[in-house]
């Protein structure tokens, strides 16, 4: 019942308009992800928080996404770096091991870097965890001297506080790939229902609905931030995770 309200409630704050200023979205986003809870673990996909098999699932079906649309880095060599913009309790960083040498993961939150660690202890990778703050993504170039080959961001652009953090988060992408490194990118999509359009208000109530892209729109601004996309892939329901329309961007960062 009150899972119910709660959804006529926001659904009619959407229709009449209502918002919440930038900066207060970006500071709700920042309390919600560093607080340390049950529902928490639940949404950065920790392995304990979610259902049995799932975690695993996960991480393995976006290392098939890769190796179906970047076929051209599988190969005997691993690769030097690869970065994971929200990696959440892992489940990415485990699938992704055995490719790379040096695993980034940043987050929001430093108990999902630790569990990240956690789960990576073992394996023949270098874990580099770093901190992000909502405000500032850009800051993880002042600490990030050597570029990545590969950038993935999954279940992160749906909870941002606003569409230009996502345009921040990536020129960033951008900016840290090497010339010819790729990045797979998922966000939610939006369809000509009201219902699934951004949501600029009450972050901590449902923040998977913050931002929203119709497919289009997001394939424009990644070519404005200086990529060139690939292809993208729809997931209109994602078992794993009970959720639904994601869409999943693979871009090249061309060499010059």
């Amino acid at each position: 019942m009150k899972s119910m309200l709660k959804r006529h409630l926001l659904t009619f704050l959407q229709r009449v308009g209502w918002t919440q200023s930038e900066a207060r979205m970006t500071s709700d986003a920042q309390r919600y992800w560093r607080q340390t809870s049950t529902k928490h673990a639940l949404h950065s996909h920790w392995r304990n928080a979610m259902e049995p098999g799932a975690w695993e699932a996960l991480g393995q079906f976006h290392r098939e996404l890769f190796e179906r649309f970047f076929p051209e880095h599988q190969g005997p060599r691993r690769l030097p770096r690869m970065l994971e913009w929200g990696c959440g309790g892992g489940a990415n960083a485990i699938a992704f091991a055995d490719l790379v040498e040096q695993f980034i993961g940043v987050d929001l939150s430093p108990e999902s870097l630790e569990e990240c660690g956690r789960q990576l202890a073992g394996y023949d990778v270098r874990y580099t965890p770093q901190i992000v703050a909502a405000a500032q993504p850009d800051s993880v170039l002042d600490s990030l001297k050597n570029p990545v080959d590969f950038f993935l961001c999954t279940f992160v652009f749906e909870l941002l506080p606003t569409e230009g953090v996502a345009r921040q988060i990536l020129n960033v992408a951008h900016q840290i790939l090497r010339d010819g490194g790729v990045a797979m990118i998922q966000v939610k999509y939006a369809t000509s229902h009201p219902a699934t359009h951004s949501r600029r208000f009450a972050y901590r109530l449902d923040s998977a609905y913050t931002t929203t892209f119709p497919i289009e729109q997001f394939w424009q601004l990644a070519c404005q931030c200086g990529f060139v996309p690939r292809c993208v892939h729809l997931l209109p329901n994602a078992p794993f995770v009970h959720d639904e329309r994601y869409a999943y961007f693979f871009l090249d960062r061309p060499r010059h």
